[in-house]
């Protein structure tokens, strides 16, 4: 991301703007946590993570067996600090994915606040603006589509929650608990390998 995707933006940039020379700073996380909440980190530099039933959006991290390591990167923050050079592209807020090394989950995820009737729209955009980006840049596109799993989530402040409550305890009956994912129709998304959902609870 700091040469690769620089290079595209630099590509569709409008013709009055000179190249962007400046290495860009990618903000990253690693999570190993079985079960854990994210928030919006935008312009913080501090964690994301929360307990579960803390935060936005419920991350269930693989099984009793096996625990992903997810590395989320901030791709908003990414984004934003082209300012003018991408002033109007829609971007999602995080770029997920598993790097421990059985390449099984990619994701993009877009928090947003209220119902989701009104954020539908809008969050579409911006995930497939994010897709559409990523898959510009022909090396970032072939390390996405080496996942087997690709995702995109929309976590909307009026999608189900399940309660916090002993999480952790029993992780794998904690499955049978969780509401289903609502699918979200975008072909922009799914003709990429993509699935698409709207929920708060990511199950891996």
């Amino acid at each position: 991301m700091k040469k690769d995707l620089v290079e595209v933006i630099n590509r569709q940039r409008s013709g009055t703007l000179a190249e962007y020379t400046a290495e860009p700073n990618v903000i990253t996380e690693d999570i190993e946590d079985k079960v854990f909440d994210i928030v919006d980190g935008k312009g913080t530099t501090v964690t994301i993570k929360r307990n579960a039933g803390e935060g936005t959006a419920t991350y269930f991290n693989g099984d009793e067996q096996h625990v992903y390591k997810l590395r989320f990167i901030r791709y908003e923050d990414y984004l934003n600090q082209f300012e003018k050079w991408t002033k109007g592209l829609g971007r999602a807020d995080y770029i997920v994915y598993d790097c421990s090394g059985s390449n099984a989950h990619f994701i993009i995820h877009e928090l947003s606040d209220g119902k989701v009737g009104s954020k539908l729209s809008k969050a579409r955009t911006q995930l497939f603006a994010t897709l559409h980006l990523l898959f510009d840049a022909p090396r970032i596109k072939a390390f996405i589509e080496s996942f087997s799993n690709k995702t995109c989530v929309l976590t909307a402040g009026s999608a189900p929650v399940c309660s916090p409550n002993g999480m952790a305890d029993g992780f794998n009956q904690i499955y049978n608990m969780l509401p289903d994912p609502i699918p979200i129709n975008a072909k922009l998304i799914t003709n990429r390998g993509f699935k698409a959902f709207e929920t708060r609870n990511i199950k891996l």
